[in-house]
């Protein structure tokens, strides 16, 4: 029995050394006692690997184990673990301790079901077995703790470890004589090692690790008694052995190590033998390793010697590279990498990127790699929720749990392992968002024949035999309410698994999971494989453990879908290399990187590597501290010492290759947020002053033209940025050229020529061919002024919506749209309810205006859906929300009857329809064309006064909107006009010979948030209310006229917007003389036209307008259609800013022209 350590710095050939002592004692005695070579448990396979291809075709006496897998192995023989669960099982009773103890706890009552928790609350009880910590250790601290109580953070360390100690002492309770912790199979191993034949006599060599937990610790005791030699590798300048070191120093940890397995193998009276030093002592010979490049070898030596003078050569075999973002970086490294291959003989396998954190640069290392060819296998634990299998499962407990919730059984729906046609899952998703299909009856029960499903399922021919698309959809809906009501049924969570695992057998998932991996096999897309089989055998375990660890409980379907979440979270893919010839992509702290010619290590940004080390999150470090000073409870170590240990990280990082090394690191994050170089780069700079940054941009600039010219990926990819940036093809260099030579000889001209357009591409839309326009419209243009307000917006928007007739999505719900029709139709019932009773608008009773408010809301929310109780929470306050607010407008227009003297003539009143008495507004255009326009007016009131009847014309909005005069002379806000000249031209027979106009008006039926500036009598909230909702517009200024309309407001009006003077209206009022409105009237027909000749000359822009900061985009529903783009060639109609007076100046300008003509 005896104990040796083996040291040396980075490449001195610790990892060789122990492969050729156990090749060796392999060869020389194939029969012998055991050869182990122990290692971190990531490590193992590269290690077999490089064994089975040092020349080995086989072993009997030597394996590669972790020390979970030697704890497995002994257990075999010597017994102990019948009954084991995994990591999962163990997160799976965590769950189900914390629902049942929810109530007892203090701190971790509210956290349990936060996303992430059970995964910290886990890494925490295996941090607390890893140091020999047990229940009771906790209790002593909560004791202690209370009698040196000071308050404050004190209390709260209390309160975590009182909760802690309860959810301890419940798992052991829960695993007692049941189950083998996993996080005891250390400790277990530790005590069955002597009783192992396995292990008496082994040769043991322990190898990639700078430090170990006390459990770790007691197993390497326990194996130095049994074993015959147990050598240690660690990375330790071999030379100051002997030397104390502080913790700031490089090898601290292992240092640390080192004297602790010292004391170790003194304690337990093993021999420890003379170390074997690795390293030259007389320090003149580089580490084997860098044996052939000195700049490697003087890296390794000086990185953290501050004391060595710097490189005197400029380095041969060291780069560093900044780049203009990450993915800058990533495409400047597969280029390097290729050209490695191609140019100087390296093998993928020769090369390796290292970074300290793969999540920034894991989406952009799988696009750039995988678009310039380059096999990688990418080391990382992948979680299972993005697979449909997981979705699956998930889905369909919580539809159980919200009682069919439509986003929920769509989403079974869609996931691909239901057998249903996709084409009818999309006709099936329009259908029930239009009738708002919820809940269990209404999915069961519902009769895809009828309401209209059916014809617009099949008349467009897009689903196959309507027979068998039928049968099809009920037999999925069939499975899914067979599994909802069995899962209702369960009685404990051993059948509600069985009924889940029978819902997989009615879907034949196994035989789509299996054919899916045929097909990746097809494909030879190796890691496909891996997940689909990894997932669903993780499921199936998954399940089994569910059932043996708490098949008897009863649990809520609630409970039940938390803990199976949790169990589905907690998996982990655990992928293997498909090809050994690939470039190998990993975190340095989670990878052990096998020898490797080429190391590019990316990504050396400040706080990124050395990394920022976040506190744990349920102890922090000051919490830490205490533990280990008041209750001496020694835990992992706190973010302030791991934050040392970066530098030995960086260490390893740099010296993993043996002839070639590239550091970089990039101006700015996916986001475009500056970032700073690392320290690390700074010390490179001084250690080798004569080593030249390079700097790599989006493109080649220079000399550096042919290095982006590597592989027909990446090349396309700068070509065409290249292309757009310059001059077309015409600027490209040479070598551009010429590779745009190759493309064309590779592809044809028709290929290159589809490349090369989506450069050129803008988003611009011709006009109409004439003889497709005169098809579309014919030679009479039937529309309402609204339609033409459209087309004056965006032309793009008014093709969509009248040629096309493109139509959004019902939904089930209270829309905008939705609410302007009930608001209008409500509002024209009130007033026709009105005038059948004899009643006016300014003498109303206040209680019976709401009877007759809420009698006609009700009838015509029944015309939106037939019944409120069986609509959403959502639908159901929006519907009595509109109720409140129509009140509201009831209250203020019976308010602005009271002190006017106009009267209602009719609501909604219709004009060039079938039987209406007044005509179309018609307005000749070029070509014998005409528009026909046809509409509604909200409302329309009139007063006799001096022999001329006065028009005032009311339109309803849902929103505040202002009457401009640029926006009616561009075409814009042309409505309330076009109605007023058309009741000035054709109202002779209904209001007299004599009609003038008063007012064109907007009345917003909204409910405003008015800022009181504290407490106010009612009458004064109501003033601020009315002040808010005063109409909008333009009115004839005629001071008798307007005080018809207001006739209580001293200065500033509530009703209209105007603000009187002793001597009429202030000049911000908005109103025109008589003359001037009439010119306005004048004006409509000429805007009507001018409007109609461009929507037969085939404009369909996409140009909407803008004033100011208003776009109508912000309203279209066809914004994913057009694709405005400004970089695109798109661009904004800005509308002028010119005054009142400057556009009338221009209306009569061209109605002087008009009239000439």
């Amino acid at each position: 029995m005896s104990l040796r350590f083996i040291v040396g710095r980075a490449g001195t050939g610790k990892t060789r050394y122990c492969l050729d002592r156990f090749m060796e004692e392999q060869y020389q005695k194939p029969r012998g006692s055991p050869l182990i070579l122990l290692v971190p448990e990531q490590a193992t396979f590269q290690l077999e690997h490089k064994l089975l291809h040092s020349g080995m075709e086989g072993m009997m006496r030597g394996q590669v184990l972790s020390f979970r897998r030697l704890a497995y192995r002994v257990f075999q023989e010597v017994g102990g673990l019948d009954h084991h669960i995994d990591d999962v099982g163990k997160k799976i009773i965590l769950r189900l301790i914390l629902q049942k103890r929810k109530e007892e706890l203090e701190i971790f009552s509210e956290s349990h079901s936060e996303r992430g928790f059970i995964e910290n609350l886990s890494g925490l009880l295996t941090e607390l077995h890893a140091y020999n910590i047990t229940p009771g250790d906790l209790t002593k601290g909560v004791d202690i703790l209370e009698g040196k109580a000071k308050g404050g953070r004190d209390n709260i360390l209390g309160a975590k470890l009182r909760d802690l100690s309860m959810i301890y002492k419940e798992m052991a309770l829960y695993l007692q004589d049941k189950y083998t912790d996993p996080d005891d199979y250390l400790s277990l191993l530790a005590k069955s090692i002597k009783d192992s034949r396995f292990l008496m006599g082994a040769n043991i060599w322990v190898d990639g690790f700078a430090g170990f937990t006390p459990q770790e610790y007691e197993v390497l005791g326990e194996l130095m008694k049994t074993a015959a030699r147990v050598e240690v590798a660690l990375c330790l300048d071999g030379r100051n052995l002997s030397k104390a070191l502080s913790e700031e120093e490089l090898f601290y940890r292992c240092q640390e190590t080192y004297e602790k397995l010292m004391l170790l193998g003194e304690k337990n009276g093993v021999i420890v033998e003379k170390p074997l030093i690795l390293d030259d002592i007389e320090g003149e010979s580089p580490p084997r390793r860098f044996s052939k490049n000195p700049d490697l070898a003087y890296l390794e030596r000086g990185l953290y010697n501050f004391s060595v003078e710097p490189f005197e050569d400029v380095p041969d075999n060291i780069g560093i590279t900044a780049a203009a973002n990450r993915r800058v970086e990533v495409e400047w490294v597969a280029r390097e990498i290729i050209r490695l291959c191609r140019d100087e003989g390296y093998r993928w396998r020769d090369i390796s990127v290292v970074l300290r954190n793969l999540e920034p640069y894991q989406e952009v290392l799988i696009d750039v790699f995988e678009s310039h060819d380059i096999p990688y296998f990418m080391d990382r634990k992948k979680q299972l929720t993005h697979h449909p299998l997981v979705r699956l499962i998930l889905a369909v407990v919580q539809i159980v749990i919200s009682g069919w919730e439509q986003e929920l059984v769509m989403g079974y729906l869609k996931n691909p392992l239901v057998p249903i046609d996709q084409d009818m899952v999309d006709h099936i998703e329009n259908f029930v968002l239009e009738k708002g299909v919820t809940g269990r009856k209404s999915w069961i029960e519902q009769d895809w024949k009828n309401e209209g499903f059916s014809a617009s399922l099949y008349s467009q021919g897009k689903v196959g035999g309507k027979k068998d698309n039928f049968n099809t959809c009920k037999k999925v809906f069939a499975i899914l309410d067979k599994f909802y009501l069995n899962f209702l049924k369960s009685k404990n969570t051993e059948d509600m698994t069985v009924t889940l695992f029978r819902f997989l057998e009615d879907l034949k998932v196994a035989e789509t999971m299996t054919i899916w991996q045929s097909e990746s096999a097809e494909g030879q897309q190796l890691q496909k494989i891996q997940e689909h089989s990894q997932t669903w055998n993780g499921l199936l375990d998954l399940l089994d453990q569910m059932v043996e660890i708490m098949g008897n409980e009863i649990l809520t379907p609630h409970q039940y879908e938390e803990i199976l979440g949790a169990g589905l979270e907690s998996i982990r893919l655990r992928l293997i290399p498909p090809s050994m010839d690939e470039v190998f992509i990993a975190s340095i702290e989670r990878s052990r990187h096998p020898d490797v010619k080429a190391a590019f290590v990316i990504g050396m940004n400040e706080s990124l590597f050395p990394a920022t080390i976040a506190e744990e999150t349920i102890f922090n470090d000051e919490e830490r501290k205490l533990l280990k000073g008041r209750m001496e409870l020694d835990l992992a170590p706190t973010s302030r010492t791991r934050l040392l240990q970066e530098q030995f990280l960086v260490y390893v990082a740099l010296t993993r290759s043996s002839h070639k090394l590239n550091v970089s690191y990039s101006f700015s994050d996916n986001e475009g947020r500056a970032m700073s170089p690392s320290m690390v780069i700074t010390r490179l700079m001084e250690l080798f002053p004569a080593v030249e940054e390079k700097q790599v941009f989006n493109e080649p600039r220079g000399s550096e033209q042919m290095e982006y010219i590597c592989h027909r990926g990446g090349v396309l990819r700068t070509l065409l940025r290249k292309i757009r940036a310059g001059r077309g093809v015409r600027s490209l260099e040479t070598p551009w050229i010429e590779t745009m030579k190759w493309f064309y000889w590779q592809d044809g001209w028709d290929q290159c020529k589809k490349i090369l357009s989506s450069i050129y591409y803008k988003n611009i839309e011709t006009p109409l061919d004439s003889n497709l326009v005169q098809g579309l419209y014919g030679s009479y243009l039937k529309a309402s002024v609204s339609s033409l307000e459209r087309f004056a917006s965006c032309p793009f928007a008014y093709f969509l919506e009248r040629a096309l007739k493109l139509q959004p999505r019902e939904e089930y719900c209270f829309a905008p749209r939705h609410r302007g029709t009930f608001f209008h139709n409500a509002l024209r019932d009130f007033t026709e309810l009105l005038s059948r009773e004899g009643l006016d608008w300014g003498h109303l009773d206040e209680d019976k205006a709401v009877d007759m408010v809420e009698k006609i809301a009700e009838k015509r929310l029944k015309e939106i859906r037939q019944d409120l109780s069986e609509c959403s929470p959502g639908f159901v306050y929006q519907a009595k929300e509109s109720v409140d607010t129509l009140k509201k407008a009831v209250r203020i227009l019976s308010y602005h009857a009271q002190h006017g003297s106009f009267k209602p003539y009719e609501a909604e009143l219709s004009f060039g329809m079938k039987g209406d008495t007044l005509p179309p507004l018609k307005v000749n255009i070029e070509n014998d064309r005409q528009l026909v326009l046809r509409g509604r007016i909200d409302r329309v009131d009139v007063l006799e006064h001096g022999g001329c009847t006065y028009i005032k014309i009311i339109d309803y909005k849902s929103r505040i909107e202002q009457f401009r005069l640029r926006n009616f002379y561009n075409g814009v806000s042309i409505q309330l006009l076009s109605y007023m000249a058309l009741l000035i031209k054709e109202g002779g027979e209904l209001f007299g010979p004599e009609v003038l106009p008063a007012a064109v008006l907007y009345f917003a039926v909204m409910n405003p948030i008015v800022n009181l500036g504290g407490p106010l009598e009612k009458e004064k909230i109501e003033s601020k209310v009315r002040q808010e909702l005063k109409m909008t517009g333009l009115l004839l200024e005629d001071l008798d006229i307007l005080r018809f309309m207001d006739g209580v407001s001293h200065r500033y009006s509530e009703i209209i917007p105007v603000q009187f003077t002793k001597s009429g209206v202030s000049k911000n009022s908005n109103t025109v003389l008589l003359e001037q409105f009439k010119y306005l009237l004048d004006f409509v027909e000429v805007k009507l036209a001018q409007l109609g000749n461009e929507i037969y000359s085939g404009e369909v822009s996409i140009s909407p307008y803008r004033d100011g900061n208003f776009t109508p985009c912000a309203y279209c529903g066809y914004r994913s259609v057009c694709g405005f783009d400004s970089f695109l060639g798109n661009s904004f109609r800005v509308l002028g800013r010119e005054s009142d007076r400057e556009i009338l100046e221009k209306i009569y300008q061209e109605l002087s022209v008009n009239n000439e003509e």
